[in-house]
């Protein structure tokens, strides 16, 4: 029998990159964005904090683990997880490789963008703002934060952004594409951004 609270924790390999390393494409995409960044702090990645995590965080990822959208390829693909004890099930989310940026001010929780690893490959599947900022285009520097840091994990060679089929997915992803060419990377209409020089 696997002891879950021993081997998970040396099992999920915390990504070690500095996320306050991240803003930077938000810069090179949207240079008029300083007032959106000043509203959003650096963000934490939940599975580096498994441990050390802060109460809230936990207390955030767990709440949007437990109350997926019913329609969604989450809630069909975590439905076996959802009767395991709360302290577990984190940890088997994080397992299947499932993760997440999260913005926290103080107790309070912004935002967030969840994804999930595939081998070279992030697939973003949610992302929620707090009412507080929202309608101030914070969801944009959201997503390119999150670019930034699939550009930066070693490994990674591509991301997907949804299906592209939103009008903030969509809008984004055609200011990511006029810069294509100083990135050198490969934006698609479908949601997938492409890291050329990764592969």
């Amino acid at each position: 029998m696997i002891d879950i609270e021993t081997t998970v924790p040396s099992m999920v390999q915390p990504n070690r990159q500095p996320l306050d390393r991240l803003r930077w494409l938000v810069h090179h995409v949207l240079p008029r964005s300083a007032r959106l960044c000043d509203a959003l702090p650096t963000p934490s990645i939940v599975s580096s904090h498994i441990k050390v995590c802060s109460q809230p965080v936990r207390d955030y990822a767990l709440w949007w683990i437990t109350h997926p959208d019913p329609d969604s390829r989450f809630a069909s693909r975590t439905s076996w997880l959802q009767c395991l004890p709360k302290c577990i099930l984190l940890r088997m989310i994080l397992l299947l490789g499932y993760d997440g940026l999260v913005y926290r001010c103080d107790e309070s929780i912004l935002g967030h963008v969840f994804f999930q690893r595939r081998r070279d490959s992030i697939f973003v599947f949610s992302i929620a703002v707090n009412g507080s900022i929202e309608n101030r285009g914070c969801s944009a520097v959201m997503l390119l934060d999150c670019l930034a840091f699939a550009f930066q994990t070693p490994g990674v060679c591509k991301m997907r952004i949804g299906r592209g089929q939103n009008n903030v997915t969509r809008r984004l992803l055609e200011r990511v594409k006029k810069q294509e060419d100083s990135l050198g990377w490969s934006v698609h209409p479908n949601g997938w951004v492409l890291f050329p020089s990764k592969e």
